[in-house]
């Protein structure tokens, strides 16, 4: 309105494949601050401290500690909490999901499943109950 550019915040986060590509679509502003300031150096650290022969579990810890505060970032109460755990609960299972696949059946082979129009649309749906019904922890009583 008065010259100033402001990023974009959300693009279409409901059609994301998986909760993983729902946070790189939704709250931008907020997903880039927490991997620039929190993931990025604190990923580094547990890497070091764990060996390279986990790093992927480094990864893992780190997404937790990441949205347990983007979580309590929304507010205080357990609620937050439990929907940061939620989310963190989403990102893990997609990044060892994706590890594992991939050391299965080759990086080449998912990214040919990845391009099924089928097995998107599954992915989204499956995205959007998960996504969707974890907001009910923004609700006061439930």
């Amino acid at each position: 309105m008065i010259g100033i550019p402001v990023p974009e915040n959300f693009d279409n986060p409901f059609a994301a494949r998986n909760v993983r590509d729902f946070w790189n679509r939704w709250h931008i502003t907020l997903s880039h601050n927490m991997r620039d300031v929190v993931f990025a150096p604190l990923s580094k650290f547990f890497a070091r401290l764990f060996g390279p022969a986990h790093v992927n579990h480094a990864i893992a810890l780190t997404i937790v500690v990441v949205f347990l505060l983007i979580g309590i970032w929304h507010g205080v109460g357990w609620n937050f909490a439990a929907y940061g755990a939620a989310h963190a609960l989403g990102v893990v299972v997609n990044h060892y999901y994706t590890i594992g696949l991939e050391a299965v059946a080759g990086a080449r082979w998912v990214q040919g499943l990845q391009r099924e129009s089928w097995i998107r649309a599954l992915a989204v749906m499956l995205t959007f109950c998960y996504c969707a019904a974890s907001l009910i922890l923004f609700a006061k009583r439930f």
